[in-house]
């Protein structure tokens, strides 16, 4: 899909070491290398597969029973009893604390 310039120029922009200027040149070299050569969005999109995408979105924090799994590969039950059971019981600091994963188990679960 990329040739070997872009995949350079998606390093340059990804490398926790650039800085603001080499962000921002590494983009926009990128986006006018695919344009040039008539990528269209959805083919940049479906480079990675969408199950994939899900799989590699909801992880599970590094505790119990399921620490680090995916959700896919956790019973849903466990995670309704997440929602309803352990969250339930937090005080309003833990449930502050712990609100994002609240928020992935309900968008993993629609």
């Amino acid at each position: 899909m990329f040739n070997e310039r872009e995949k350079k120029l998606i390093r340059m922009a990804l490398d926790p070491g650039a800085i603001g200027g080499e962000i921002h040149n590494a983009s926009i070299m990128l986006v006018t290398s695919l344009r040039a050569r008539g990528v269209m969005a959805d083919d940049v999109l479906g480079v990675i597969p969408q199950q994939q995408q899900h799989a590699k979105r909801y992880v599970f924090p590094d505790w119990g029973k399921h620490a680090g799994k995916p959700f896919d590969q956790i019973p849903k039950d466990y995670l309704h009893w997440i929602l309803r059971k352990w969250f339930g019981n937090l005080d309003v600091e833990g449930r502050l604390q712990w609100e994002w994963l609240h928020n992935e188990i309900v968008e993993y679960l629609q």
